[in-house]
């Protein structure tokens, strides 16, 4: 029997793909703009330097693997955090407990009203993207909700693995084109759609692909909304520490845990600590109660095991090394604000830089984190592609950070080009 002769050709993820022909163009002045990594001024993707060292440590502590500097004290430390037991066996299907334990802290503070009642509980996922998939299958399965509402527009990625886990998507008004700003009142209007059955896909902070959050009012409204028509809020969470700060990006998630007795909260270390590779997430349960919460986990946990059975170890150490090594914590901090603030800056360059060739672009520095929405069309993108070697994402998003003092002006030369036609 020939099983695979019918095959054909699946699509590949359309901005891996972009990546790829990028790195296989040619031309000297070719500028990435397409995926969401960290690019520093120089062009180059490199890491935090607090976690470099907690790599270092963990690579000396764990595995006897040789660094270029003795690590003495980061090791002390370490040895606190990792369990005697712990080593590159398996860990459960929950993750590991110090990482748990810490990116709980990081997204909800001990002094939380919900972390004081003992409501949250946290387990250690593969990625942001692993975490989603685990509360889909959660929530449809488990839980027996029927629809997920999904902003328009959203990552390309979500109505696939939200429809994988047997959810029905249906959309949520968000970004308006005509006025390259947020439409609250379209949003709050189909949310009044919502009915028990239906989970709503919330992104807390950095929205991809437009760079628009709603404020703190209308988040209230929004949440308000969500809980009279009994629904459950879902978040992404996959960029805090790149918009206003770690505690002001986590303002939505803080909310929803004093407004909702029960809500599903995924967040990710692929950018706020350069960890794309390890694939690190959470999933943080907020629950009416203690046992709830931990009822929650056991079946999350139990969907983990038919997946991959244990998440990652070695992101997990080097995460929790460096959010509880108090050097390492505040060294993480300051240079993720310095990143935070090279965006900003970035994002009034590109405004001027328009600007002065005749073009209003200044709705980018009213959006936040890596992504921009531009407004270009697919045909726009696929000529700043083919003729100035510029890649961008189909629907028009920028990573902003893929701009940089060497490109910035090539780039707005080739947008006010396009855009002129």
């Amino acid at each position: 029997m020939d099983f695979f002769s019918d095959i054909t050709l699946a699509a590949d993820d359309p901005i891996l793909a972009l990546v790829q022909q990028y790195l296989k163009d040619t031309r000297p002045n070719k500028v990435d703009l397409s995926v969401g990594v960290y690019y520093n001024p120089e062009g180059k993707q490199e890491n935090f330097e607090a976690v470099r060292v907690a790599q270092k440590a963990v690579a000396e502590y764990l595995y006897a693997l040789p660094t270029e500097a003795k690590l003495e004290q980061v090791n002390t430390d370490l040895a606190k955090l990792v369990a005697k037991d712990t080593s590159e066996s398996y860990l459960p299907a929950t993750g590991y407990k110090g990482f748990n334990l810490a990116v709980r802290d990081l997204v909800f503070p001990a002094d939380l009203p919900a972390r004081q009642e003992d409501r949250i509980q946290s387990i250690e996922t593969v990625a942001g993207s692993g975490g989603l998939r685990l509360v889909g299958d959660f929530i449809h399965k488990q839980l027996g909700l029927e629809t997920i509402y999904i902003s328009n527009p959203t990552w390309s990625n979500h109505f696939a693995i939200f429809e994988h886990s047997g959810l029905k998507t249906a959309e949520y008004s968000y970004y308006n084109p005509a006025t390259k700003a947020l439409d609250v009142e379209a949003t709050l209007a189909d949310l009044d759609k919502l009915t028990a059955k239906d989970a709503v896909l919330l992104q807390a902070a950095c929205h991809n692909p437009t760079g628009y959050d709603f404020t703190p009012e209308e988040w209230k409204l929004v949440l308000n909304k969500i809980k009279e028509k009994g629904a459950l809020p879902v978040f992404d969470f996959a960029y805090q520490g790149f918009g206003d700060g770690l505690d002001e990006d986590a303002y939505a998630v803080r909310l929803a845990s004093e407004i909702f007795a029960e809500a599903l909260v995924i967040s990710s270390c692929s950018k706020n600590l350069g960890l794309y590779g390890d694939r690190l997430g959470a999933i943080h349960v907020i629950a009416a109660n203690a046992n709830e919460a931990n009822l929650a986990v056991s079946n999350l946990q139990s969907f983990a095991n038919n997946y991959y059975v244990s998440p990652g170890t070695n992101g997990a150490f080097v995460a929790t090394t460096v959010l509880n090594n108090p050097e390492l914590r505040s060294q993480w901090e300051n240079d993720l604000a310095q990143v935070r603030s090279r965006i900003k800056d970035l994002r009034t360059k590109l405004a001027n830089a328009l600007k002065a060739r005749g073009f209003d672009f200044d709705f980018v520095v009213k959006q936040k984190g890596m992504f921009s929405y531009t407004g270009f069309t697919p045909e726009q993108c696929k000529e700043l592609k083919e003729k100035y070697a510029i890649y961008i994402v189909g629907n028009g998003r920028i990573n902003i950070v893929g701009l940089n003092d060497n490109n910035l002006e090539y780039v707005a030369d080739a947008f006010a080009a396009v855009l002129s036609k």
